[in-house]
């Protein structure tokens, strides 16, 4: 049985009003402020209020991701089996607020693994309807600064260079520190306990095709993209899939009967 974490910050029920945020303000980081924000909504004069004060900052803007906890856990759910990602946000604000945000609106559903390379990575992020993939490829995020390195078990955003991260995340399968000065900033990392097998499950899924077209006998990104995974099922029918992924717990560290796989 899965324990599915009810998101929890601070009981406010009501909407918040300018003196609540400005309280709340005073004593957090301005992206805790941000999530009671986006969590709670607020009253209709509060925008006006907060510009008056010169604290309009603290809104979130429109559209932006959602503010993530410091960490939590993702239980992702595949054709080989079932893992758990820990997501840091100390780590890459940036990253780990768009990887939740993509999670909680239901994203990774039905999503192929399309890139596994045997001995260095496994990528996924590329959605079955193009339409979606379009709306993302709109909303690059900016890049997180270096810390954590691309070491085995760590989930990180792919790039295509400096602020152009959307959708799509890589596995790596083997020491991958090289990609540390690249852009790659890992965002969490694979847990492997005994309920768990973690990177046990990761390396098993399908990588006979290995690289991508052009390179390899991969399918192309560009077509994938554009034309959704019913072309893959077709021509590429042994790839394994994301079933689904679901935010399981919002605690550090994670209890022995959260996040069962």
């Amino acid at each position: 049985m899965i324990l599915i974490a009810t998101l929890f910050f601070d009981a406010f029920a009501e909407p918040l009003t300018c003196a609540k945020i400005q309280e709340i303000n005073d004593s957090n980081p301005i992206h805790v402020v941000q999530r009671q924000i986006q969590t709670h909504g607020t009253e209709e004069t509060v925008s006006e209020c907060l510009n008056k004060k010169g604290l309009s900052n603290l809104l979130p803007k429109v559209d932006a991701d959602l503010i993530s906890p410091e960490h939590y856990t993702a239980r992702v759910e595949s054709t080989k089996g079932d893992f758990l990602i820990e997501v840091h946000r100390s780590w890459a604000p940036f990253g780990s607020d768009r990887f939740y945000t993509l999670t909680t609106k239901g994203f990774f559903t039905d999503i192929p693994f399309f890139r596994v390379i045997k001995g260095f990575m496994v990528q996924f992020g590329i959605h079955s309807a193009p339409l979606v993939n379009q709306s993302w490829r709109s909303k690059p995020i900016q890049d997180d600064p270096s810390g954590q390195s691309n070491q085995r078990g760590t989930l990180s955003f792919a790039t295509a260079g400096p602020n152009t991260r959307t959708t799509q995340l890589f596995i790596n399968t083997a020491n991958n520190d090289n990609l540390d000065a690249m852009g790659f900033t890992p965002i969490g990392n694979i847990i492997h306990r005994p309920s768990s097998p973690g990177m046990e499950v990761v390396d098993r899924l399908f990588s006979g095709y290995g690289e991508g077209h052009p390179s390899g006998r991969g399918p192309s990104q560009d077509l994938l993209q554009n034309m959704g995974t019913e072309f893959l099922k077709e021509h590429y029918p042994y790839l394994d899939y994301i079933k689904n992924i679901q935010i399981c717990t919002h605690s550090n560290p994670i209890t022995p009967d959260q996040c069962r796989s």
